[in-house]
């Protein structure tokens, strides 16, 4: 089932919504934008003799606010599907088998995803206390909280409130890096000394620095991990290979608020529209630094997940694998 504010912004997408003031009076304002799509995952491995077991990982995107599933249906060969949650509320498939180049092991699925644009709001005031959530305040292994707590404690320092504190951290880190290719120099892997002396990283390094400089003053933060999609409506199945990173941060009476650093850096002139917006054309698979997948990998965690892990006796082999991550447009009047 969609829920109910992803399933009536479908269908207000190209009408106009009625908003009331706080003096009582009305104002038209366009319903928030949306898009309805397919995703699949899918991925095999075919390396082994037959006698060593492997496991892959497929994550499902995330149910929240702005993005809402279908229903997940998994096929899989050489193996039964499994479906897990972890503690940060991703949401894994898996399949453990004895692959061979004769009998891969796979797995896969597809969903529809509904996606609606976070509006930002006015005058955001945070109020009451600050939770202590070791889950949203524990540092990834390559970002020491250290680094940045000086300077945050300088640019935080007059700020009367969480949601002012975190729009200075923002504009921190939209004026600390600048935005290059993954896999260029250091980009990408959320190397928080490096970000913090080089001033360069990729959307997941940009978004790692602001979950980083948030928790060093004991706000919780996350990053998310997704795709961008192109922005033009496709009817035919094409791959995703734009991977995008953005963050949330928990501000008091106020819940979650998404900030997208990397879009504001690439978009200065409505750098403030990533500042509790997000557009969406995105979806989100997984939030979290180096994370203990379910059922529990034996390996390292990975820095960031955007699709399928695999490992076969205990070591990462995700590199063995045939894998696809692709989506279509359905039918959904876009504004």
């Amino acid at each position: 089932m969609l829920a109910t504010s992803v399933r009536a912004a479908l269908r207000a997408a190209p009408l106009l919504g009625l908003v009331l003031t706080a003096c009582g009076t009305a104002r038209l304002e366009p319903a928030p934008a949306a898009r309805r799509f397919g995703f699949e995952m899918r991925a095999s491995l075919a390396v082994g003799d037959g006698r060593t077991s492997a496991t892959i990982w497929l994550p499902v995107p995330i149910a929240e606010e702005w993005q809402e599933l279908g229903q997940v249906v998994p096929t899989a060969e050489g193996g039964a599907p499994a479906e897990h949650y972890d503690d940060h509320g991703n949401r894994f498939l898996s399949v453990t088998g004895t692959p061979t180049p004769d009998q891969p092991l796979a797995i896969s699925y597809r969903v529809e995803v509904s996606r609606i644009a976070a509006t930002p709001r006015d005058d955001l005031v945070a109020q009451g206390a600050l939770p202590d959530d070791p889950t949203w305040l524990t540092p990834a292994k390559l970002a020491s909280l250290e680094i940045v707590r000086r300077q945050v404690l300088y640019v935080t320092a007059q700020q009367p409130d969480t949601v002012a504190k975190a729009r200075a951290l923002f504009g921190l880190a939209i004026d600390r890096v600048k935005l290059v290719a993954q896999g260029e120099s250091n980009a990408g892997r959320g190397d928080l000394y490096w970000i913090w002396q080089s001033g360069l990283g990729d959307a997941a390094d940009a978004g790692t620095l602001f979950v980083a400089c948030c928790q060093s003053i004991g706000i919780p933060a996350s990053i998310e991990c997704g795709f961008a999609l192109p922005t033009d409506s496709n009817s035919e199945w094409r791959p995703l290979t734009d991977r995008w990173c953005w963050a949330r941060f928990f501000a008091p009476g106020l819940g979650w608020i998404p900030v997208d650093v990397g879009r504001a850096i690439a978009n200065p002139e409505r750098k403030d529209r990533f500042f509790d917006g997000l557009d969406h054309d995105r979806v989100r698979v997984a939030r979290g630094h180096d994370l203990l997948l379910a059922p529990a990998q034996q390996g390292p965690p990975p820095r960031f997940l955007f699709g399928p892990y695999a490992e076969q006796a205990g070591k990462d082999v995700t590199a063995e694998l045939r894998s696809v991550v692709r989506y279509r447009d359905l039918a959904t009047e876009r504004q």
